[in-house]
């Protein structure tokens, strides 16, 4: 009956003409409502879940722009047409530009989202939202980059030799700046990989230091004695970090060492002193306490314990306490602590035994 209609247009009836329009507008409706019920359901279950990626997801899907509902109604209208080979394959062509182009726009307005959920975070510095901004500036310019040789190709243009000029641009460039670009791509893995954050203390073999800034270019550490430190990213990453700020606690061996002659009920009861007094300390965990060795000049004793924060001067501040702690009880119990001397044997002739002194050893005379 359409096809009864009089008049023809590009090889078909007006008939034709309408019902592929008809067949048109209600794809591209039934698409619109479609994707509206799918972002609503995909919202509904995001705001029931702790990850961000369906939130992104949702923005993206939000980005949906008009022309791709007029692409698909038109995608679909065109199949009910008798078109030429050469028409047809115009309409693919735009079918997939509008495609191309509306992925675009989806993952432009993810990349955007998960961005600002970035820069949202609590834990966000202005160094690391300085650095969540130029990752989003990368990914979105790759993101078009990709796109348009993508849509030259769907045009029919021959993209290959221009991407083989790219390449060899691209290569002498990379070669021109590849440090800074390790440095850049090293800031990138500090971000994501996080080994250490602002203002946590860090050690390294060229130097330790508290974490002042983390740029895309270097990053700066606050010595101890006042001056600043720079690294570039790249160097940084390629030495062995300690990371003094995510410590959850401090190990601490310390030993104390008595004068040989001691009486051995008194010593016997050295590991049980020096126990209880430092689990009498705050914030201070006893792991052990024994007579460990006997030293060239001191009977020695060994304790092992934990302070339960990473702050070095909560450790000196127990270090101090059990340190005064140690001497007052050894000085309670009688007990003398060990200081470094020397034994002489002096000869006088062969007929005569040995005689031996004890001295104390000079400021610059060492153990024997």
């Amino acid at each position: 009956m359409l096809d009864s209609l009089q008049g023809q247009f590009l090889g078909n009836t007006w008939g034709r003409w309408l019902l592929a329009s008809l067949v048109g507008l209600v794809t591209a409706f039934a698409v619109r409502v479609v994707l509206a019920f799918v972002v609503r359901r995909v919202q509904r279950v995001a705001e029931h879940t702790a990850i961000d990626w369906d939130d992104v997801v949702v923005a993206g899907l939000r980005n949906t722009k008009w022309f791709s509902y007029l692409a698909a109604g038109f995608y679909a209208g065109s199949e009910l047409l008798h078109l030429s080979e050469r028409l047809l394959q115009r309409v693919d062509r735009i079918a997939g530009v509008l495609l191309l182009l509306q992925i675009g726009f989806w993952f432009h307005a993810g990349i955007n989202a998960r961005v600002k959920r970035w820069k949202e975070n609590v834990d966000t510095t202005p160094e690391r939202a300085t650095a969540a901004s130029a990752i989003g500036f990368i990914a979105r310019l790759a993101l078009w980059a990709a796109l348009l040789l993508a849509v030259m190709s769907t045009l029919g243009i021959q993209i290959t030799a221009l991407i083989a000029g790219l390449g060899v641009g691209g290569v002498a460039a990379a070669l021109a700046v590849q440090t800074l670009l390790a440095d850049v791509i090293a800031s990138l893995s500090i971000y994501f990989d996080r080994p250490f954050d602002i203002g946590e203390f860090i050690a390294t073999p060229d130097g330790m230091g508290t974490v002042q800034r983390i740029s895309m270019r270097s990053t700066r550490l606050r010595a101890l004695g006042g001056e600043e430190l720079i690294f570039s990213n790249g160097q940084l990453l390629k030495q062995t970090i300690r990371n003094f700020g995510r410590m959850a606690e401090r190990r601490i061996v310390f030993e104390v060492g008595v004068e040989y002659g001691t009486p051995v009920a008194k010593l016997k009861q050295l590991p049980e002193i020096l126990g209880g007094i430092v689990a009498e300390a705050p914030d201070v965990r006893l792991d052990r306490a024994h007579f460990k060795a006997f030293g060239a000049y001191a009977l020695i004793f060994e304790v092992v314990y934990y302070v339960q924060s990473p702050d070095f001067n909560v450790y000196m501040d127990r270090q101090q306490l059990i340190n005064f702690a140690v001497a007052e009880r050894f000085e309670a119990l009688g007990v003398a602590m060990a200081f470094p001397t020397q034994t002489l044997m002096l000869r006088q002739d062969e007929a005569q035994p040995p005689k031996a002194t004890k001295s104390a050893s000079s400021l610059g005379a060492g153990a024997a």
